[in-house]
């Protein structure tokens, strides 16, 4: 048995489905924006979501209230690595990076110093970029 649908408004979606697959390089720009805003709000939130960053060591907030007039925010210093993010974006990628290399340190963690996650996508961030694919692939 063989089953044949002539549909050619179905025929005309899944042909533009198609092409839109091909090439998802203006949601892939919009996404990157997104993540960056993310990562943003988490140095504006001192952590994420899910847990505020650790307090910084009575050392380092004398340090920096005696540089600085105040011991906050956390990872923000010279406010290199939060001015640092940039965006790139392909067909079929978004991606937000640093070049600051110490950068990794504080977002794994050290023996030193404690793991504070800033390059981390929020929730509401994941379900903003969903809804902006969809409506992409909807239109």
């Amino acid at each position: 048995m063989k089953i044949i649908i002539n549909d050619k408004e179905l025929k005309k979606k899944l042909s533009e489905l198609k092409r839109k697959t091909n090439d998802l390089t203006p949601v892939m720009k919009d996404t990157a924006l997104i993540m960056k805003q993310s990562i943003l709000k988490n140095f504006d939130d001192q952590g994420t979501e899910q847990k505020k960053w650790k307090d910084l060591s009575r050392k380092t907030k004398k340090r920096k209230q005696k540089e600085k007039g105040t011991s906050y925010p956390i990872l923000v210093d010279t406010g290199r690595l939060k001015k640092s993010f940039n965006t790139s974006y392909t067909k079929y990628t978004a991606r937000v990076y640093t070049g600051v290399k110490y950068g990794v340190y504080h977002q794994t963690g050290t023996r030193k110093i404690p793991k504070r996650p800033f390059m981390h996508v929020r929730k509401e961030h994941l379900e903003t970029i969903k809804r902006l694919i969809l409506k992409y692939l909807e239109e």
